[in-house]
């Protein structure tokens, strides 16, 4: 009896870490195979690379999508841009027309 007490004991012991493996398994696939994500800093050197101009604000904020940043841009004609940039993958993105404006 006390052998299949331990048997017993040893079978739930071998399923309950066989889930928690499992679980931990589903947890680090999911931030190791999620999209990275700029930093302010990234956001800031990018759209310099890509846009050129001098960046008067820039500030993340949410999107449909997920995280983006807005920015001012003072273009080298001296027009002023507002842009909306994806925070993944740094493509410009639409304002969502039924935000309300700042």
């Amino acid at each position: 009896m006390a052998q299949s007490s331990i048997q017993r004991q040893s079978k739930q012991l071998r399923q309950r870490s066989g889930i928690l493996c499992f679980v931990a398994a589903l947890l680090l696939s999911g931030t190791l195979y999620a999209a990275p994500v700029m930093d302010r800093e990234q956001a800031a050197q990018h759209i310099k690379r890509n846009y050129g101009g001098k960046i008067l604000d820039l500030r993340p904020v949410k999107s449909g999508k997920g995280r983006a940043y807005r920015v001012k841009l003072l273009q080298p004609s001296g027009r002023v841009k507002l842009m909306l940039i994806d925070a993944k993958d740094g493509k410009q993105r639409p304002f969502d027309k039924s935000a309300p404006k700042e």
